[in-house]
Protein backbone atom coordinates (compact mmCIF):
# COMPACT_ATOMS: atom_id res chain seq x y z
CA UNK A 1 0.00 0.00 0.00
CA UNK A 2 2.94 2.18 0.81
CA UNK A 3 4.99 1.53 -2.71
CA UNK A 4 8.18 0.73 -1.50
CA UNK A 5 9.37 -1.56 -4.58
CA UNK A 6 13.03 -2.00 -2.90
CA UNK A 7 11.10 -3.34 -0.16
CA UNK A 8 8.92 -5.49 -1.86
CA UNK A 9 10.97 -6.54 -4.52
CA UNK A 10 13.43 -8.26 -1.02
CA UNK A 11 10.18 -9.77 0.34
CA UNK A 12 9.30 -11.94 -2.71
CA UNK A 13 13.02 -13.30 -2.53
CA UNK A 14 12.28 -14.95 0.43
CA UNK A 15 10.86 -18.54 0.09
CA UNK A 16 8.88 -18.02 2.82
CA UNK A 17 6.21 -15.59 1.70
CA UNK A 18 3.30 -16.87 0.55
CA UNK A 19 2.11 -14.22 -2.69
CA UNK A 20 -1.24 -16.00 -2.85
CA UNK A 21 -2.22 -15.60 0.24
CA UNK A 22 -5.55 -13.62 1.17
CA UNK A 23 -6.35 -10.88 3.47
CA UNK A 24 -10.16 -10.89 5.07
CA UNK A 25 -11.61 -9.13 1.54
CA UNK A 26 -10.32 -11.65 -0.52
CA UNK A 27 -7.56 -10.01 -2.12
CA UNK A 28 -3.84 -10.59 -2.80
CA UNK A 29 -0.35 -8.48 -2.70
CA UNK A 30 -1.00 -7.52 -5.90
CA UNK A 31 -4.79 -7.07 -5.39
CA UNK A 32 -3.92 -4.50 -2.97
CA UNK A 33 -0.99 -3.07 -4.76
CA UNK A 34 -3.64 -2.07 -7.86
CA UNK A 35 -6.17 -0.68 -5.64
CA UNK A 36 -4.25 1.55 -4.29
CA UNK A 37 -3.23 3.07 -7.76
CA UNK A 38 -4.70 6.72 -8.57
CA UNK A 39 -6.10 7.62 -12.07
CA UNK A 40 -2.54 8.41 -13.02
CA UNK A 41 -0.18 5.69 -11.49
CA UNK A 42 3.45 7.10 -10.34
CA UNK A 43 6.20 5.18 -11.40
CA UNK A 44 6.96 4.17 -8.25
CA UNK A 45 3.40 2.26 -7.88
CA UNK A 46 4.97 0.95 -10.99
CA UNK A 47 7.46 -0.67 -10.06
CA UNK A 48 6.21 -2.03 -7.27
CA UNK A 49 3.62 -3.79 -9.10
CA UNK A 50 6.69 -5.10 -11.23
CA UNK A 51 8.26 -6.59 -8.29
CA UNK A 52 5.28 -8.31 -8.02
CA UNK A 53 4.76 -9.71 -10.89
CA UNK A 54 7.93 -10.25 -11.50
CA UNK A 55 7.88 -12.62 -8.64
CA UNK A 56 4.49 -14.56 -10.32
CA UNK A 57 1.88 -13.49 -7.65
CA UNK A 58 -1.53 -13.22 -9.22
CA UNK A 59 -4.69 -11.39 -8.72
CA UNK A 60 -7.34 -12.76 -6.92
CA UNK A 61 -9.96 -10.33 -8.04
CA UNK A 62 -10.15 -10.09 -11.86
CA UNK A 63 -11.67 -7.48 -13.56
CA UNK A 64 -12.75 -6.61 -16.91
CA UNK A 65 -10.96 -3.52 -18.51
CA UNK A 66 -13.45 -0.97 -19.64
CA UNK A 67 -13.55 1.81 -21.78
CA UNK A 68 -13.62 4.79 -19.46
CA UNK A 69 -12.87 8.01 -21.33
CA UNK A 70 -9.74 9.08 -18.94
CA UNK A 71 -7.82 5.91 -19.58
CA UNK A 72 -8.54 5.94 -23.03
CA UNK A 73 -7.33 9.15 -23.20
CA UNK A 74 -3.84 7.75 -21.27
CA UNK A 75 -3.32 5.55 -24.11
CA UNK A 76 -3.68 8.13 -27.00
CA UNK A 77 -1.12 9.79 -25.36
CA UNK A 78 1.34 6.42 -25.31
CA UNK A 79 -0.25 5.59 -28.78
CA UNK A 80 1.12 8.86 -30.50
CA UNK A 81 4.41 8.66 -28.46
CA UNK A 82 5.23 5.48 -29.59
CA UNK A 83 4.56 6.13 -33.17
CA UNK A 84 6.45 9.28 -33.10
CA UNK A 85 9.54 6.88 -32.39
CA UNK A 86 8.34 3.95 -34.61
CA UNK A 87 8.43 6.75 -37.17
CA UNK A 88 11.75 8.15 -36.47
CA UNK A 89 13.45 4.65 -36.46
CA UNK A 90 12.11 3.88 -40.04
CA UNK A 91 13.37 7.08 -41.29
CA UNK A 92 16.57 6.65 -39.59
CA UNK A 93 17.15 3.24 -40.45
CA UNK A 94 15.72 4.05 -44.21
CA UNK A 95 18.28 6.30 -44.87
CA UNK A 96 21.48 4.52 -43.61
CA UNK A 97 20.32 1.31 -46.08
CA UNK A 98 21.24 3.88 -48.51
CA UNK A 99 24.42 4.96 -46.64
CA UNK A 100 26.74 2.15 -46.69
CA UNK A 101 29.47 2.90 -44.60
CA UNK A 102 32.89 2.14 -46.26
CA UNK A 103 31.99 2.22 -49.66
CA UNK A 104 34.12 4.32 -52.44
CA UNK A 105 32.40 7.91 -53.75
CA UNK A 106 33.96 6.58 -57.19
CA UNK A 107 32.78 3.10 -56.70
CA UNK A 108 29.12 1.18 -57.04
CA UNK A 109 30.68 -2.03 -55.30
CA UNK A 110 30.60 -2.18 -51.59
CA UNK A 111 33.34 -4.85 -51.88
CA UNK A 112 36.29 -1.51 -52.45
CA UNK A 113 37.31 0.95 -49.92
CA UNK A 114 37.56 -0.29 -46.27
CA UNK A 115 35.96 -3.11 -46.64
CA UNK A 116 39.04 -4.44 -49.29
CA UNK A 117 39.97 -8.48 -48.73
CA UNK A 118 39.04 -8.01 -45.13
CA UNK A 119 37.30 -10.66 -43.34
CA UNK A 120 36.80 -8.83 -40.17
CA UNK A 121 35.52 -5.71 -42.21
CA UNK A 122 33.20 -7.82 -43.85
CA UNK A 123 31.66 -9.45 -41.12
CA UNK A 124 30.89 -5.72 -39.46
CA UNK A 125 29.68 -4.88 -42.66
CA UNK A 126 26.83 -7.68 -42.84
CA UNK A 127 26.55 -6.88 -38.78
CA UNK A 128 25.68 -3.53 -39.85
CA UNK A 129 23.19 -4.27 -42.92
CA UNK A 130 22.02 -7.34 -40.82
CA UNK A 131 21.03 -5.21 -37.55
CA UNK A 132 19.90 -1.89 -39.58
CA UNK A 133 17.40 -4.21 -41.54
CA UNK A 134 16.39 -5.67 -38.29
CA UNK A 135 15.95 -2.77 -36.66
CA UNK A 136 13.61 -0.99 -40.25
CA UNK A 137 11.13 -3.38 -40.24
CA UNK A 138 10.64 -4.42 -36.54
CA UNK A 139 9.91 -0.42 -36.50
CA UNK A 140 7.86 -0.96 -39.29
CA UNK A 141 5.77 -3.50 -37.77
CA UNK A 142 5.45 -1.62 -34.40
CA UNK A 143 4.08 1.43 -36.44
CA UNK A 144 1.06 -0.95 -37.65
CA UNK A 145 0.44 -2.37 -34.23
CA UNK A 146 0.36 1.19 -32.98
CA UNK A 147 -2.89 1.95 -36.27
CA UNK A 148 -4.38 -0.72 -34.83
CA UNK A 149 -4.68 0.55 -31.30
CA UNK A 150 -5.94 3.73 -32.62
CA UNK A 151 -9.57 1.99 -33.43
CA UNK A 152 -10.71 2.51 -29.99
CA UNK A 153 -11.23 -0.58 -28.01
CA UNK A 154 -9.11 -0.54 -24.99
CA UNK A 155 -8.64 -4.39 -24.67
CA UNK A 156 -6.83 -4.08 -28.53
CA UNK A 157 -4.62 -1.00 -27.67
CA UNK A 158 -3.25 -2.53 -24.88
CA UNK A 159 -2.31 -5.53 -26.44
CA UNK A 160 -0.64 -3.58 -29.46
CA UNK A 161 0.93 -1.24 -27.63
CA UNK A 162 2.73 -4.25 -25.64
CA UNK A 163 3.77 -5.53 -28.70
CA UNK A 164 4.60 -2.52 -30.13
CA UNK A 165 6.99 -1.70 -27.31
CA UNK A 166 8.50 -5.36 -27.47
CA UNK A 167 9.45 -4.56 -31.62
CA UNK A 168 10.50 -0.78 -30.65
CA UNK A 169 12.94 -2.43 -27.92
CA UNK A 170 14.69 -4.30 -30.25
CA UNK A 171 14.68 -1.87 -33.36
CA UNK A 172 16.43 0.68 -30.42
CA UNK A 173 18.72 -2.02 -30.16
CA UNK A 174 19.56 -2.94 -33.20
CA UNK A 175 19.99 1.08 -34.31
CA UNK A 176 22.47 1.14 -31.84
CA UNK A 177 24.56 -2.02 -33.26
CA UNK A 178 24.13 -0.35 -36.43
CA UNK A 179 25.28 2.72 -35.25
CA UNK A 180 28.49 1.70 -33.64
CA UNK A 181 29.50 -1.14 -36.02
CA UNK A 182 28.90 1.75 -38.99
CA UNK A 183 31.45 3.97 -37.08
CA UNK A 184 33.80 1.17 -36.32
CA UNK A 185 33.96 0.75 -40.07
CA UNK A 186 34.45 4.36 -40.74
CA UNK A 187 37.36 4.99 -38.53
CA UNK A 188 38.67 1.11 -38.72
CA UNK A 189 41.94 2.54 -40.28
CA UNK A 190 42.72 4.10 -36.60
CA UNK A 191 43.29 0.99 -34.59
CA UNK A 192 42.73 3.12 -31.07
CA UNK A 193 39.86 5.04 -32.02
CA UNK A 194 38.09 2.03 -33.77
CA UNK A 195 38.37 0.03 -30.53
CA UNK A 196 37.33 2.89 -28.66
CA UNK A 197 33.89 3.20 -30.61
CA UNK A 198 33.74 -0.43 -30.01
CA UNK A 199 34.20 -0.42 -26.02
CA UNK A 200 31.63 2.54 -25.75
CA UNK A 201 29.53 1.00 -28.49
CA UNK A 202 29.09 -2.01 -26.25
CA UNK A 203 28.29 0.11 -22.93
CA UNK A 204 25.91 2.20 -24.43
CA UNK A 205 24.22 -0.92 -25.64
CA UNK A 206 24.28 -2.99 -22.27
CA UNK A 207 22.87 0.36 -20.55
CA UNK A 208 19.87 0.86 -23.13
CA UNK A 209 18.94 -2.44 -22.54
CA UNK A 210 19.18 -2.63 -18.60
CA UNK A 211 17.10 0.51 -18.96
CA UNK A 212 14.74 -0.96 -21.26
CA UNK A 213 14.31 -4.57 -19.84
CA UNK A 214 12.10 -4.31 -17.74
CA UNK A 215 9.39 -2.87 -20.51
CA UNK A 216 10.95 -5.25 -22.83
CA UNK A 217 10.44 -8.57 -20.60
CA UNK A 218 7.24 -9.85 -19.88
CA UNK A 219 5.50 -8.13 -16.59
CA UNK A 220 4.82 -11.59 -15.01
CA UNK A 221 7.68 -14.59 -14.91
CA UNK A 222 7.25 -17.74 -13.11
CA UNK A 223 11.04 -18.97 -13.95
CA UNK A 224 13.52 -17.96 -11.47
CA UNK A 225 16.43 -17.32 -13.96
CA UNK A 226 13.90 -14.77 -15.92
CA UNK A 227 13.68 -13.13 -12.30
CA UNK A 228 17.47 -13.02 -12.21
CA UNK A 229 17.30 -11.40 -15.80
CA UNK A 230 14.82 -8.81 -14.30
CA UNK A 231 16.44 -8.35 -11.31
CA UNK A 232 19.35 -5.34 -12.44
CA UNK A 233 17.61 -3.42 -14.52
CA UNK A 234 14.33 -3.16 -11.72
CA UNK A 235 17.05 -2.11 -9.36
CA UNK A 236 19.14 0.60 -11.38
CA UNK A 237 15.62 1.75 -11.80
CA UNK A 238 14.68 1.95 -8.14
CA UNK A 239 17.86 3.80 -7.30
CA UNK A 240 17.82 5.98 -10.52
CA UNK A 241 14.00 7.11 -10.47
CA UNK A 242 14.93 7.41 -6.26
CA UNK A 243 11.73 4.53 -6.04
CA UNK A 244 13.32 3.31 -2.48
CA UNK A 245 13.38 7.08 -0.61
CA UNK A 246 10.29 8.23 1.25
CA UNK A 247 8.01 10.83 -0.71
CA UNK A 248 8.99 13.14 2.74
CA UNK A 249 13.17 12.79 2.24
CA UNK A 250 12.88 13.98 -1.31
CA UNK A 251 14.14 17.11 -2.22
Amino acid sequence: MGSHPRVVSILTWDSRIDLQLMNKEGKTALDVALSCRARMPSFRERLTWKALRHAGARRAQRKQVQTQTPYMEFYKDRVNTLLLVATLIVTVTFAAGFSVPGKDDDSSEPSHGIMRNAVYNKFMFHTYIISNYIAFYSSSTAAVAIIWSQLGDLNLAIISLKFAVTLLGLALTMVSIAFMVGVHLVVSKNIELAIFVLVMGLIGILAISMVFAPLFFPSSSFHRITRYILYYPFHLLVIVTRSDVDDNDKI
